[in-house]
């Protein structure tokens, strides 16, 4: 009898959790895996055309544990699945649009990577998958959070427990749960939660956003709406500013800028090699320009 039934799909993943009150023979401090919320998951898949069999990875390498381990496909759709003692996991690819060598198994971003005709069969399995388990008694628990935009107290609490850490009246924690050390900015000046803050992003751009967190040193910095427009940072990457006063990129900061300023002598001593010398002379005053900007 199991005496915990739920499950959560995040991104390709969905992992069942169903603890079995059974020992497991010869490991009784061990209980045994829910085989049957396993299969009847298997089954399904079964239904809706997918081709499932044992893992040949697993098969030829570590035949001890192909028990409990599966591998099927349906088209260009595919999925490895493993059953332990707290339940079953089942994880989805393709290796049409993939990055890795080894395959699109071992890509990150696998959802993102999914041809649009391959997503919406990957939809419609985790429809039927859901379906199937409902009926067996399961519900879904909330979605992982994985953007602070547009809710960073809900991506924060997702992250780290609702009901971890002091908390103040706006729902984050107060300051003393992230430590003195990890509050203050390079101005020295504190850092509030939501507070307005600069950084400078690894290719040289001035970034204004609001930080949010604090724990263990790192801040969620979000600077805007889109669901990529946030960074971790520790306190000490971010300051305080009157934007007015910085040029529009700082070329010295930014490995983009050294990069770019780099190219630009390689293109003047080419066109100087080359006899061109109005184009030299034209390259030479953009640098003189771009470096005094960054002084």
């Amino acid at each position: 009898m199991s005496t915990q039934k739920t499950y959560r799909i995040y991104k390709t993943d969905i992992s069942v959790f169903s603890k079995t009150d059974r020992p497991q023979k010869g490991a009784p401090w061990l209980t045994d895996p829910d085989y049957e919320t396993y299969n009847r998951v298997l089954l399904a898949l079964r239904d809706i055309g997918f081709n499932v069999h044992k893992d040949p990875r697993i098969e030829e390498h570590y035949k001890c544990l192909s028990k409990w381990n599966d591998a099927g496909e349906r088209g260009p759709l595919q999925f490895k699945s493993n059953v332990y003692p707290t339940g079953c996991k089942f994880e989805f690819y393709q290796n049409v649009v993939f990055e890795n060598s080894s395959g699109g198994y071992y890509d990150f971003d696998k959802l993102e990577k999914m041809p649009y005709l391959i997503r919406k069969a990957f939809d419609y399995t985790v429809i039927k998958v859901s379906e199937r388990l409902q009926q067996l008694g399961f519900s879904e628990t909330d979605r992982k959070v994985e953007s602070p935009n547009p809710d960073p107290l809900r991506y924060f609490n997702d992250s780290w427990g609702h009901n971890r850490f002091e908390r103040a009246s706006d729902g984050w924690p107060i300051g003393k749960e992230a430590g003195c050390y990890n509050r203050t900015d390079q101005d020295g000046i504190i850092i509030t939660q939501g507070c307005t803050r600069y950084y400078y992003h690894y290719n040289g751009h001035l970034m204004r956003g609001r930080a949010y967190g604090g724990i263990n040193g790192m801040w969620i910095f979000v600077y805007g709406p889109g669901r990529d427009d946030w960074t971790q940072v520790s306190a000490s990457s971010l300051f305080s500013c009157d934007p007015r006063t910085l040029p529009r990129r700082d070329w010295e900061r930014g490995s983009y800028g050294r990069s770019a300023l780099a190219r630009m002598h390689q293109e003047k001593n080419k066109a100087a090699k080359q006899e061109n010398y109005e184009r030299a002379a034209r390259i030479r005053d953009a640098i003189e320009r771009l470096e005094k900007a960054a002084s």
